[in-house]
């Protein structure tokens, strides 16, 4: 009995590959779960059975993560700052955690953006934030002796703001060197 050879061709790959994004989108409809940031699509690369995807896009969290921003600043909106116990590695600890509108994930805030977000908002209580617009980027920090990814906060960035037309400059007058002078 002879073996036959398995091959794998490009028509074979892309139905492969639509065939797993349909079940994913199935997935999703069921689950009524917004993408991480609303009007942000995940990359789709059909170029082959070779492409590889990112840990943060496979692996999604409940928090926002720098990788999240994918090296860009967000504008967003604050739709509400509560108040969590959350556990890490040393325990359980209380911080405040923002949810934005139209983001399905939230930020736990550090003492530095907490500053950040009272500083944008001018409000040192946390019922005042919702509704007020902040902008997250990535940065990094020194954590324990060790550079990481982080997110910070500030002010939304300002839009440029369009050229001013020259105003019509006058001729300077010349003074005629015939004129008399007044003393």
């Amino acid at each position: 009995m002879k073996k036959s050879a398995r091959r794998s061709s490009p028509s074979c790959a892309m139905s492969l590959m639509l065939s797993r994004e349909r079940r994913a989108t199935k997935f999703a409809s069921m689950t009524n779960e917004p993408p991480a940031f609303a009007g942000t699509e995940l990359k789709q690369n059909l170029k082959g059975p070779d492409t590889m995807a990112r840990k943060h896009e496979i692996f999604r969290s409940k928090y926002l993560k720098a990788a999240d921003l994918d090296g860009r600043p967000r504008t967003v909106t604050i739709e509400a700052a509560r108040t969590e116990t959350l556990k890490n590695d040393r325990g359980e600890e209380t911080k405040t955690v923002l949810y934005f509108k139209g983001v399905r994930q939230a930020l736990p805030l550090n003492l530095t953006n907490w500053d950040s977000v009272a500083d944008v908002t001018s409000q040192d209580d946390s019922d005042g934030w919702p509704g007020h617009k902040v902008e997250l980027y990535p940065t990094t920090t020194e954590m324990r002796g060790k550079t990481v990814d982080c997110i910070r906060i500030r002010a939304p960035a300002q839009r440029e703001l369009p050229a001013k037309k020259p105003a019509a400059q006058k001729q300077p007058q010349v003074a005629d060197p015939n004129d008399e002078i007044p003393y």
